[in-house]
């Protein structure tokens, strides 16, 4: 995997990528709860 010259700014853009993943991780994880928990409000009522 070859890659593009961008210097130093390789690092930045790799860990920008990196912190975007989790981001998108966590914010996944607080969906699931999020659905799981109005699941459970339906069920309860």
């Amino acid at each position: 995997f070859k890659l593009l010259p961008f210097g130093n700014n390789a690092v930045g853009l790799l860990t920008t990528l990196y912190d975007f993943k989790h981001l998108f991780f966590h914010a996944g994880e607080t969906l699931k709860v999020l659905l799981d928990f109005g699941r459970h409000s339906i069920i309860k009522r």
